[in-house]
Parts: C-alpha cells; structure tokens; sequence
C-alpha cells in the first residue's frame, strides 16, 4: 500500500526493513564488543539494595539531582536531556511510520497522542535553543573546566538537525495535509505558516527528505554514541544504577589472607573491576571533577577527569585486545594491560588527598579516588615503591603505634595533672579517643585538653586507653599499607572489646570515619561522635554554659572527612555561632569546602609539585572574610596545615587557628 513517506515509488516499510535491521544490528555489535571490555574487568557486586539503586536512577538520572549544583549550565543540560528523553518515543515512533506510517497517524491522533504531540513541541523548542547556548559557551565563552572537543560539538549539531528535521516535516506535512493534529502542535504550527506559499513539489520533497533524514539521523546518532564522549546518554542508567553504597570514606577491604592472589591492588587494566572501567566509558568530560580538585587547583598532576580520559581512549584503542583477555586469550603481561606507568603515573595517584570533591562533584556518581588507593596498593604492598618521606610514618605506626615514632609510653603524658581517668580503671560510658595528634603534637595537645576540660565540666561519664591506644591506621590504609592498617584496627579492636567499649568521642574526623565506617569490616560496630557534636547537644541540653565573646570574627573550615564525607556540617556552625555571634564562611564551604591538603595520607609526604594546597586555601579565607582572625578548624590535620600556611606567610598577627572545642572552652562559665 503506498504511503506518504514513500520515496521514488520504493514502498516505505522496504526502506525502513533495510535501515533498522541494519542499524540495530552494528548498534548490537558494538555494545556487544563494549560488555566485553567490561568482561575484562575483575567481577564486583552491584546489584544488591534494588530500592536504593532504582531511586538513585530516578534521583541522579532523571531529575539530574547534581547538576544543579551549577544552576545555568545544571538547567541547561536537564532541558536537553529531558527533551532527549521526550524525543526518543517521537524518534520511535517515526521508526516506526516507516513500516506503517497510517497505524502511528492513528495513535498519535488519541487524546494522550495529542498531550504527547503538544509536549513534543515544546520540548523539542526549548532543545533547540539550550543546543545553541551550548554551543555559544563552548565556541565563544569557553569555560575552563569544559574540554575541547569536537566530538562535543559535531553531537550538539546532530541533536540540532534531529530537532530541525522534526520541525521541518511537520511544517510541510500541515501545508500538505489537512490535519487536525496541527492543533496539537503550537510551534510546528508557526514553522508552518513559515512555508505557506511553497509549491506542492518542494513541500513533499521538505516532507520526505526531513522525514527519512530524521529517521537516519537518529539510526546514526545511536550508532555514533558507543564511540562517542556522549557514550553517556546510555552508559549513565546502568552506572548511577550500580553506584558505590557504601559510605565515600570507607576504603574498600583487601582481602590480604587471599592465599589465590597473584598481586593485591591495581596495576594493570584488568585489575580493575567492570565497574572502574564502566566508569571511564561514563564520563562526560564535564570538568566538574577538576574544578575544585586541591591537586589540580594547586598545579599537581591530577585531574580526575584527565585519568578517565586516558584510560578510556587506551582501553578503545586496544578493545580488541581486552575482549580477547575476556575470553581467557592473550596475555595479561602485554604491555597492553598495563596501566602503571603507561597509563597513569605514580605523580598522578600519589597527588590525591581523597577529599571526595570529585565524587560529589561528578553529575553520573563516578568514583575516583578508590582507583588511586588501589593503585598505592599495589605500589607499597608488592613493589615496596613509595614516597621516600613516608616511610618514616609508616615505620612509626608499625614499631611505634603512631606515625611520628615516638614513644608508646609517652602517649598520655598531656594528661598529667588532669585527673583524667583511664578506661582500665572501668566504669565509663564514653571512650575519648585521643588520637595520635592529640597525644603527641604539641599544638593539638591543647585541643584535647580542651576537650577534657569540656567533658569534665558537663559531668559525662569518660574515659581514655592512655598507653593503650594505637593509631586507626587511617594514614596507613589511605598511603596504601593494607597489611599494616589491618594489624592496628585488629589490635585495637582487641583492646575495646577488653573494656567492652560502645561509645567514643574522637576530636579527629579521620579516626571518626575509620573507626565508624571501616572498623565494622573487622567486627568493630560503635557509636561514634566527633567532639563538635558533643559539643552542641551539651551546650543544646544546658549541660554547658559560655559567655557570648566578639572578640574573635571566626571563618569556618569544612574538613573533609567530617564535612564531605561524613556530612557532619552544622553543629561546628551552630558552636560558633553561639560562642562568637556569627558564622563567617569560606566561598567554597560545606560540600564544595576545599582541601586543607593533609588527607589521603599527604600530611606525611612531601609536597613538592605545585602550590601547597594549605596556602591556597589559606588565601580563600583572606579571599572570603579579610576581617577573620580566626580560622575554626575540627580536626587536627587542618590545624596543623592551617598553623604552617599562617606561619609560612608572616600571618601570625593577622590570624590564628582554634579549634571549637578550644573556642568553646575559652568562654567555659565558671
């Protein structure tokens, strides 16, 4: 039966079984070729906790919950993709006109067709005019974090035609056709007034050449996606999907008894799971990973969105060669496999300070720095290759229970005089945590005793290990050492389960995370507080009383680990606020709050690429609030970071660091 959609009298459904087989047939062929890859990849759960997966699909993909964190650019890609996701019905449905285009016609003609004609215009409008923004902001504006690419721009103008083409054909059709489905479609509607006095020829010729072109670019723009930078448009579903779960802090548990092992972390391409390599095929290149990243802020040789970009283009490359390695074949040695140096170099992984900006960060939930302590992994555990300067924390934590090497004896002398009491002597409800900082660093011991005083004034029920205690390992874990964190939880755990400890207190948000979100892996499950929060239920339940003082204009740094990570953000404020009248806030604070520099194990290394990230962070605070001159920290690391940059610039008249717990006990009521 011939049909309106017929071309040079070849009937349409001829024309429309030759295309779609065939471009549904290379489209199966490389996604095919694509799991492969995966298959490459070491096996990994995912799949678990369906609930929670499906509502971050929901969540992450089609509400596009963290792109909004950038309001323009966020409101401009949400229309795209929404639109996107409105025209792929439109786009099956012409599909399908091909093979019979009276049957569609008729559904299209029911009222939900109508409401979804009516939709598709608009949509299809505003995707035009957010693809011309886009394409403004790549071609003049330029932003930086956006990477030059003109596969960005060659896809933006395909998403163009795919809307032209469909306005084009409906404004020709309506001149054509009397159709009361021209109601329905307001802005088709205008193209078409557009073409009124058009002879009949050119309008069926605009008709058919839309029609068909629309239908071949949507076949070649499905066929395009698997070797494109929009890879995305089908990867984000399955990877939001199978996103991490479990808490960002929390290094994933290496399994060091594995007696089948051939190495332990990362090294090669095919040591990373299916999901890391997912990851890469993910990204979109946005820049958002790097915008705010301390390495690459500071001129170190990371940017999450650089290492993506490199794995993913080597592993295209020879996708081949991985498919093969799925299948059992080739060898795992080529050095097609390796991803250190070839790939990634040491620089580049040992840069990290696992902030989690990126992660936050990323609009698809790409996860970033689990890579790189793989990689650590691998470097200390089977090559014994590390930043020299480290070796001496580690060697500290092993011998000595903390990374300065001091001795285990002199672990509670700050307590001297205190009458602190000791968890041996039985009898407590809280264990406070001291940390290695708040025993041995001179500065910090202040905090601590601090902290003390606080306790003690409030009447909670406390006590400390004292010579007992050893360092979380956290250091250790993050810098690679898996063996040696392993022997230090383990052995602490042992020593709570002698004073059958359920609650601890810790000043440090990096013992906080460990021992709240990585000691469960080993049997170790307690109710951890940081100090601050304490702190404020205390001061909430009037355990405790301060004087109002003003005399210090106090800017308040979100440490990572208790901020982004832990997402312990307001009682710090609150305590602030209380205790000096007003919060004053960096301009990167609370989920975007910017690295002091010290984590991921770098407050024991070197830094000696870049600008040092303490001092870039202590200019945003001159940046943010010139009249500040106290910057309130929560943990010991970003005193310490905060005391060397105030030092290192001459600021110490200006500026001083205090922690709450000192800002508090300074204005203890007697």
């Amino acid at each position: 039966m011939e049909t309106i959609v017929d071309v040079l009298g070849i009937p349409s459904f001829i024309i429309a079984s030759f295309l779609v087989p065939i471009a549904f047939g290379c489209f199966a062929y490389s996604m095919g070729k694509w799991i492969q890859v995966l298959k490459a990849g070491q096996p990994e759960n995912r799949l678990d906790q369906p609930e929670k997966r499906i509502a971050g699909v929901l969540s992450f993909v089609f509400f596009q919950k963290r792109l909004f964190k950038y309001p323009f650019a966020g409101l401009m890609h949400a229309f795209i993709f929404w639109g996107f996701c409105v025209l792929t019905l439109r786009a099956l449905s012409l599909i399908l006109a091909g093979f019979h285009f009276g049957l569609i016609h008729s559904l299209l003609s029911t009222s939900i067709g109508q409401i979804y004609l009516w939709m598709k215009d608009w949509f299809a409008l505003l995707v035009l005019i957010f693809v011309a923004i886009a394409l403004w902001r790549r071609l003049v504006i330029k932003p930086e974090r956006v990477h030059k690419s003109l596969d960005a721009l060659f896809v933006l103008t395909l998403i163009s035609l795919i809307m032209i083409t469909d306005f084009a054909m409906e404004g020709a059709y309506f001149n054509l056709v009397d159709d009361p489905l021209r109601n329905a479609q307001p802005v088709s509607a205008i193209v078409s007034s557009w073409m009124t006095g058009l002879s009949e020829p050119v309008l069926w010729a605009i008709f058919k050449t839309s029609f068909w072109g629309h239908v071949f670019i949507i076949l070649f723009f499905l066929n395009y996606l698997p070797y494109s930078k929009h890879f995305h448009v089908i990867t984000c579903v399955p990877n939001v999907y199978s996103r991490r779960l479990k808490p960002m802090g929390k290094i994933d548990t290496l399994d060091i008894e594995d007696e089948e092992a051939e190495s332990f972390g990362v090294a090669k391409i095919s040591d990373l799971s299916w999901k890391n390599i997912m990851d890469v095929y993910t990204c979109t290149h946005c820049g958002r990973c790097q915008d705010f990243c301390p390495a690459w802020r500071s001129g170190k040789p990371l940017s999450p969105m650089e290492v993506n970009i490199a794995v993913r283009d080597h592993v295209h490359q020879h996708r081949e060669y991985f498919s093969q390695l799925a299948n059992g074949e080739g060898d795992k040695e080529d050095k097609r496999n390796q991803l250190i140096p070839e790939v990634i170099h040491p620089d580049t992984f040992w840069s990290c300070t696992t902030c989690g900006y990126c992660e936050d960060a990323c609009p698809l939930l790409i996860e970033n720095f689990q890579r790189f302590i793989k990689m650590r992994q691998y470097k200390v555990l089977m090559e014994g290759d590390f930043p020299q300067e480290a070796r001496t924390a580690l060697d500290g934590m092993e011998v000595h229970g903390n990374p300065w090497g001091m001795s285990q004896g002199d672990r509670d002398k700050w307590a001297e005089g205190l009458d602190i009491p000791r968890a041996k002597d039985g009898n407590f409800e809280y264990l406070f945590w001291v940390g290695c900082a708040g025993s041995y660093d001179k500065r910090y011991q202040k905090v601590t005793q601090a902290v003390a005083q606080i306790l003690k004034k409030a009447g909670i029920s406390f006590a400390i290990l004292g010579t007992e205690e050893k360092c979380t390992g956290d250091s250790a874990r993050r810098m690679g050492n898996e063996y040696l964190f392993q022997m230090l939880a383990q052995e602490n755990i042992e020593t709570f389960q002698k004073y059958g400890v359920k609650k601890i207190i810790t000043t440090c948000p990096h013992c906080l995370n460990t021992l709240a979100n990585e000691y469960p892996d080993f049997g170790g499950d307690y109710e951890v507080i940081h100090h601050s929060q304490l702190i404020w239920d205390l001061l909430e339940q009037g355990k405790i009383e301060i004087q109002e003082n003003n005399k210090d204009k106090v800017i308040y740094h979100d440490s990572c680990y208790l901020g982004r990570h832990n997402q312990i953000f307001e009682p710090p404020r609150k305590i602030i606020e209380k205790a000096c009248g007003e919060v004053l806030e960096f301009g990167l604070n609370r989920k975007k709050g910017f690295c002091c520099g010290a984590g991921g194990a770098r407050m024991w290394m070197e830094e000696t690429l870049g600008e040092r990230v303490n001092k870039l962070r202590l200019k945003q605070a001159e940046l943010s609030a010139p009249d500040a001159n106290v910057v309130g920290t929560n943990c010991p690391f970003c005193m310490t970071m905060f005391e060397d940059a105030i030092t290192s610039t001459g600021k110490e008249e200006k500026r001083k660091a205090l922690d709450i717990a000192e800002i508090v006990a300074q204005r203890l009521k007697k």
